[in-house]
C-alpha cells in the first residue's frame, strides 16, 4: 500500500463538502436540526454562509418564530468553523425511532 502524499505546504486537507439533497423534506427527521443564532450578527453570518457561502446549495427552512434555521445535521460543523455562535437541537425531538 502506498503511503499518503504529504501536503507540500503543511496544511491539512480541506473537509469534503457533503452532497446535499435538493429539499429538506428528503432528509430523515433524525438528520435535521434546529439552529438558533446567538445574535443578529451571527444570524447575518449564517444567512450569508448558506445563501452564498460554503453551504450554498444546502437545503434549509427559516423558522418564523425567531433567529433560527432548520438545516441538515451535516451543516453544523461548517457554521462552527465559520466562527458563528449558535445552539442546536433536534428539529423533531418527539419522533420515535
Amino acid at each position: 500500500m502506498k503511503p499518503k502524499k504529504a501536503h507540500t505546504n503543511g496544511a491539512a486537507p480541506k473537509k469534503r463538502m457533503p452532497k446535499w439533497k435538493r429539499h429538506l423534506d428528503e432528509y430523515s427527521a433524525e438528520d435535521i436540526v434546529h439552529i438558533t443564532f446567538s445574535s443578529e450578527a451571527d444570524l447575518d453570518a449564517g444567512t450569508a454562509l448558506i445563501w452564498g457561502g460554503r453551504l450554498m446549495g444546502a437545503p434549509f427552512d427559516l423558522d418564523p418564530n425567531g433567529p433560527s434555521f432548520f438545516v441538515p445535521k451535516a451543516t453544523v460543523p461548517f457554521f462552527a468553523e465559520a466562527g458563528i455562535k449558535f445552539t442546536h437541537k433536534p428539529a423533531f425531538p418527539n419522533v420515535v425511532h
